[in-house]
């Protein structure tokens, strides 16, 4: 008899709870040195079922294959049983369908390769402990033998409308994985996204009114990868009240194994009244009575660049209409770990200072 039948279950558990199940069945034929079969398996809830063939190639190679018929996953009960192991460095839930079918293979020479695609259908990322839906991921993906592609159907970000498309080369291989994803949204209203804060959050932060919109981009690119989230706005009005300015530019963060980077180009225009970010500084008579003289016409631009979780530095200068080099009002500073203190001069001379100033204040005239 060359074909025999096998049967065996298998049982996975976690913690003291159970996992998954799987059931295989199948014929072993021992002439050819191969196994057919089939397997079912319940994993966190989750059921699939694959047809499933091993072989013995030359010498120890063991080479394992089969087809995935379509397997919808809800992603919630699996993000329950495994946020434990992620929370305390990303804090984040999900929850939604994953789909997937194809045909796949396992050798022990080459690794993982396949032919497998699916959708990813309203996959939710929460917050975990603030209970923001943060995104709102619709996808089309697919994987052919080692390159996992990405394509967006739909995809937001807080409610406004985003992308998230890219690919991952040999995305099993760590020391040959390759990046390139991109995830964008524009034109988001910076008021509406306030109003979805939770209370605690947003005055913890004491964020200022905001109205206007900008635009949100973050790419990961590279083997190591760059991860780059870029903010921009062509107006963003920042203030509280009668007193209030336009805030127009950008700011970029790097993040990589190797460096951490922060850039900004920023202007700031149409100040109106004395902001809350200009009462920081001290003598406070100093920027009201700039602000007084040169009303509308005052404008601040500034520079910011360096490590934002070290040395950031940041440079800039208050100007006004037909304004000279020597009546400009030149602003300057450093940051530690993302705090520092930032000097106003004057014909060389320091006019005024700001103490204790968070990046963040900066950015936002808070």
């Amino acid at each position: 008899m060359l074909e025999k039948k096998l049967v065996a279950n298998l049982k996975a558990s976690w913690k003291a709870g159970e996992l998954g199940l799987a059931t295989f069945s199948g014929t072993l034929n021992q002439k050819a040195k191969k196994i057919n079969g089939t397997v079912d398996a319940a994993i966190a809830g989750q059921k699939i079922k694959s047809e499933v063939n091993v072989s013995r190639k030359k010498g120890k190679n063991i080479e394992v294959s089969g087809y995935l018929s379509e397997a919808m996953f809800d992603t919630a009960p699996v993000s329950r049983w495994l946020a434990g192991l992620w929370q305390d460095t990303f804090p984040f839930s999900f929850d939604g369908k994953l789909s997937c079918s194809g045909s796949w293979l396992y050798n022990t020479n080459v690794g993982f390769l396949g032919n497998l695609s699916g959708k990813c259908e309203k996959l939710h990322v929460v917050a975990m402990g603030l209970f923001i839906q943060l995104l709102e991921l619709n996808n089309t993906w697919h994987y052919l033998n080692g390159t996992l592609s990405i394509s967006d159907t739909g995809s937001k970000l807080l409610n406004f409308p985003a992308f998230l498309n890219g690919k991952v080369d040999s995305v099993f291989f760590e020391n040959e994985r390759k990046w390139e994803l991109n995830f964008q949204c524009k034109n988001a209203e910076a008021a509406s996204i306030t109003e979805v804060l939770p209370w605690g959050l947003k005055y913890g932060l004491n964020l200022p009114q905001l109205k206007g919109e900008f635009d949100f981009n973050v790419s990961v690119i590279g083997k190591d990868p760059n991860t780059t989230l870029r903010i921009s706005s062509q107006k963003l009005l920042s203030g509280n009240g009668s007193e209030f300015a336009e805030i127009c530019g950008s700011v970029s963060w790097l993040y990589s194994e190797k460096q951490k980077h922060v850039e900004g180009i920023i202007d700031v225009e149409n100040i109106s009244g004395v902001p809350v970010f200009f009462t920081r500084f001290t003598p406070e008579f100093v920027l009201k009575d700039i602000n007084k003289n040169f009303n509308k016409d005052l404008k601040l631009s500034y520079r910011l660049f360096g490590d934002p979780y070290a040395e950031a530095s940041v440079e800039g200068a208050f100007t006004f209409s037909e304004s000279s080099l020597s009546e400009r009002i030149f602003l300057y500073g450093s940051f530690l770990a993302g705090e520092g203190n930032i000097m106003l001069e004057s014909k060389d001379k320091k006019i005024a200072e700001a103490r204790k100033v968070h990046i963040h204040d900066l950015l936002l005239l808070k």
